[in-house]
């Protein structure tokens, strides 16, 4: 069931998507599969539902990184966004190499002005992919912010 949600995620069928996962939960309420249908609901924009099932996961396995990644986005677009960040930042820890993380905490602190902070999330990214089209999209977030090339050097030294 959890290859036809994510199959259909990536086709952008949000419905059908949501169908297969939630099939999957009633098979198995396991971590990996309240991910999947976390992550399914965000993606859907169904932020609430992603919320409360990423809050689930979280009950489940709280030393990984995945759920509060989904729950953190999840929340600042519900408004919710201090717990956001803490959020996010606890994702970061969790899994200090994971790049769509460090995309996503990096995008949070963006859009809250914080874009020092942002430069750096989306600096520590950069270093942990060597996909040229995703380097090229951390890339230009990181031109768009206005900061300076002494900025980033200071990145590197906190």
């Amino acid at each position: 069931f959890i290859n036809l949600c994510q199959q259909q995620r990536n086709n952008r069928e949000m419905e059908a998507a949501i169908a297969w996962c939630l099939q999957a939960v009633a098979a198995n309420r396991n971590y990996w599969n309240l991910v999947e249908l976390g992550r399914t609901y965000y993606e859907a924009r169904q932020y609430a539902l992603a919320a409360e099932i990423s809050r689930e996961a979280i009950n489940q396995m709280p030393t990984q990184a995945s759920a509060y990644q989904w729950l953190g986005v999840s929340l600042y677009l519900l408004g919710q966004k201090e717990e956001a960040l803490e959020t996010l930042y606890t994702s970061a820890q969790l899994a200090p190499r994971n790049v769509w993380i460090r995309l996503d905490l990096g995008d949070v602190l963006q859009w809250e002005g914080e874009y020092f902070l942002a430069a750096c999330e989306y600096t520590k990214a950069l270093t942990l992919t060597d996909r040229e089209t995703l380097i090229a999209k951390i890339q230009g977030r990181l031109e768009s912010l206005p900061v300076t090339q002494a900025d980033l050097s200071r990145c590197n030294q906190e």
